[in-house]
């Protein structure tokens, strides 16, 4: 048993680029509610650097070195696909291109909580 969900990360799709979304899984650190989601903390956190709003590679990374931080050398507990996996709780999407999570502009994810 885990507290799974996933953070969904949609690149711009072009001609050239199809599979255009990264999923960032984590095994405890989930929750149906931003306020006690671990998951959503770490990409507030990395959001709220307010660094490469604009350049969807640098942004991801950052999402992800927020995320795997803590457990770099750990065995479990947080992967990275191309498709969302065993998610118990919804998945945060986070949309490069209109800048939202949920739906909601960086800013506003930033304060919601």
């Amino acid at each position: 048993m885990g507290m799974r969900q996933n953070i969904e990360l949609e690149y711009e799709e072009t001609e050239a680029r199809e599979g255009n979304l990264i999923y960032i899984y984590s095994h405890w650190d989930g929750d149906d509610k931003y306020l006690t989601s671990g998951l959503a903390h770490k990409l507030k956190n990395a959001l709220a650097r307010h660094e490469r709003w604009d350049d969807e590679g640098y942004l991801a990374r950052i999402i992800i070195s927020e995320v795997l931080r803590d457990s770099l050398d750990d065995e479990t507990g947080y992967g990275i696909q191309p498709y969302e996996i065993d998610p118990e709780f919804p998945t945060i999407k986070v949309n490069f291109k209109a800048q939202t999570v949920d739906g909601m502009r960086y800013e506003d994810f930033i304060n919601s909580f």
